[in-house]
């Protein structure tokens, strides 16, 4: 093989994640438990603050899941689960009577997910499973005052089950919730509805949790919300729950900053190349707000306000590029491809092979796909099958490659696109001499007709091209012809 193929294979082996299963597993539970609480305070605005916490009492009791626990639904099938998220919602104080109202507040949120970006765009990256957790009784614990206990499945409960001092704070034993979760197909993130009309929610960053009330003031908005956090690991934008000023280090989550936006500039830091942008539909200009994480002053949020910051908002340019990286690399699937032609770099022989790929489509706009032999790109090869007949390749070795990229203008930093949202997949080719070149000159021409007369006159096997085999008449002359003609036959 060519030295510049063994470079382009090198690349591509890089990438290799394509279409290999990964495990299905949940994350650990962490001993302590970093949750984010947020409520609406009931004019949109939200409020709250960071916790730190054990969340999951249950797995030290010995606690194990009940025989038969829990019927599950998969609502959303995109594809297998060991390349898609998997979101599964488990409800808690919900009796067997009232499935019903469960299943249907499970509908709702998720048609209102996929009404909201960048989920609906990117719907096919997602899948949705239910599962039918049963409560011995109704409701949660602390509702609608502390110190109510009722007896549940998943031990849901405000004032973080009776550990915080936050009233709204709704929390779950997150161990309980996992082990449900984990009776659905995959169980990357799991969604906690509460049978509760009192407002509140939480996030889980460690067991990637989101907690709503599902019968509260906005609680689609508020599971978008929570979402962004655990899902697309954003902070809070708002500016309440803590001290008025931050005096602290600058923080890993990409959406808040200790710098203004000409220290962004300056350092080329955080959502630098972001300043100043805006797209139709989120929230923006792109700048360094002051007010972020709980404090007024001394912290920098991207936009006036995201739904990171109040409820029934869109996202901003930074919460939707971290939206788009979670439902791209969650997990590590092969973001782009859903099948291809096997192997990958499997050997193929001869100009009869037609090769294929399967993108992952966004709902709004198709993939850009472009073919190689390779580092040299074949021109018009923009479909998603190839016929290698139709390249009319001379006799050697080649790498035949399918490149498939997302073009998505919500993408501003190229780097994270070729990152991310870039997927190729690739084969060995060996090309022997064509049929219809007689004389193996590398050409089909005249000469090759010459010598096909002269076979057929003394029938030679080599002009028997056609069944049955053994009878030379006119077929076997329109199959040299066909050959002749059309390569492909």
């Amino acid at each position: 093989m060519p030295s510049f193929a063994l470079v382009l294979v090198s690349s591509v082996v890089a990438v290799l994640p394509a279409l290999q299963a990964r495990a299905q597993s949940a994350p650990p539970i962490p001993d302590q438990e970093r949750i984010r609480t947020c409520y609406d305070r009931g004019d949109g605005v939200l409020t709250g603050r960071a916790l730190g916490m054990d969340t999951a009492p249950s797995r030290r009791t010995g606690w194990t899941l009940p025989r038969g626990a829990a019927n599950v639904v998969t609502l959303e099938n995109n594809g297998p689960s060991d390349q898609r998220l998997d979101i599964v919602f488990v409800g808690d104080g919900y009796t067997e009577a009232e499935l019903p109202l469960f299943r249907a507040q499970v509908d709702a949120q998720v048609q209102a997910l996929f009404q909201t970006e960048p989920f609906k765009t990117y719907r096919s990256h997602i899948n949705i499973h239910r599962v039918d957790v049963i409560s011995n009784e109704s409701g949660v614990d602390h509702d609608p005052t502390l110190g109510v206990l009722r007896d549940t499945a998943l031990d849901m409960g405000f004032w973080c089950m009776g550990a915080s001092d936050i009233e709204r704070s709704l929390c779950v034993d997150s161990f309980k919730a996992r082990s449900y979760s984990a009776l659905a197909p995959g169980d990357e993130h799991v969604v906690a509805l509460a049978n509760s009309s009192k407002n509140g929610g939480a996030a889980f960053f460690g067991s990637l949790i989101s907690c709503v009330s599902a019968d509260a003031f906005n609680p689609h908005s508020t599971l978008h919300h929570e979402l962004g956090h655990s899902l697309f690991t954003l902070e809070d934008e708002y500016s309440t729950g803590g001290p008025a000023t931050y005096t602290g280090p600058e923080f890993g989550r990409r959406n808040i900053s200790i710098h203004d936006e000409l220290e962004q500039l300056k350092l080329e830091t955080k959502w630098w190349y972001l300043m100043g942008q805006s797209l139709a539909g989120f929230d923006g200009p792109t700048g360094a707000y002051e007010g972020a994480r709980y404090s007024r002053f001394g912290i920098f949020r991207p936009s006036p306000d995201s739904l990171m910051r109040s409820l029934n908002r869109p996202h901003n340019l930074v919460g939707l590029e971290q939206g788009i990286r979670a439902l791209h690399t969650f997990g590590d699937p092969f973001p782009l491809i859903d099948d291809a032609t096997q192997p990958f770099l499997g050997e193929f022989v001869g100009h009869d092979h037609e090769f294929f790929v399967t993108p992952l489509h966004p709902s709004t706009h198709e993939l850009t796909i472009w073919w190689q032999l390779g580092l040299d790109v074949i021109p018009g090869q923009t479909g998603t099958t190839l016929r290698l007949c139709e390249l009319q390749l001379q006799p050697g070795e080649y790498t035949l490659v399918v490149k498939l990229r997302d073009d998505t203008p919500w993408i501003f930093d190229e780097d994270f696109r070729q990152q991310n949202l870039f997927a190729n997949w690739a084969w060995r080719i060996t090309i022997e001499t064509p049929p219809a070149d007689r004389t193996a000159d590398g050409r089909i021409d005249f000469g090759d007709v010459l010598d096909f007369l002269a076979d057929f006159a003394d029938q030679s096997p080599r002009a028997d091209m056609a069944e049955p085999k053994g009878q030379f008449d006119a077929a076997d002359v329109l199959a040299f012809l066909e050959r002749f003609t059309a390569p492909c036959g």
